[in-house]
């Protein structure tokens, strides 16, 4: 629509024996119609624009809450993986506790203990809620 607004504007301003008055009078209805499309056509840029800015967004924050879930669950299990390198490595002559009656109970009750405190510490912060 651009080229047309231009061809025609030029075709105005033209004085030649072809173009009469009333043709001069299309051409500028013509022109009128050619700068109401492009103001037509400007506004759905804009629109699509907003709208595209808005489906970002809203995928943006989509993505945040997918990785705030993902980081929850990181944060649950890195001590427990450390606990479990540790007591894996089985050395006995250096950890009483592998030999102890109490040391698997134990081991599964400091477990427990770690995750109670880390889902009480994120609750207190407010991670569980969705924003």
């Amino acid at each position: 629509i651009g080229p047309l607004r231009e061809v025609i504007d030029r075709l105005k301003s033209i004085s030649h024996v072809c173009i009469t008055k009333d043709t001069q009078t299309y051409l500028c209805d013509v022109s009128d119609h050619v700068w109401q499309a492009l103001d037509v056509v400007e506004n759905y840029r804009e629109f699509s624009a907003a709208v595209s800015d808005v489906c970002k967004t809203v995928l943006s924050h989509r993505l945040n809450e997918i990785l705030k879930i993902l980081t929850i669950i990181s944060t649950l299990f890195i001590p427990l993986t450390f606990l479990a390198g540790v007591y894996g490595m089985n050395f006995h002559e250096n950890m009483w506790e592998l030999d102890w009656a109490w040391g698997y109970p134990g081991f599964w009750i400091i477990s427990v203990v770690i995750i109670f405190c880390q889902v009480l510490f994120f609750i207190r912060k407010g991670w569980f809620t969705s924003s």
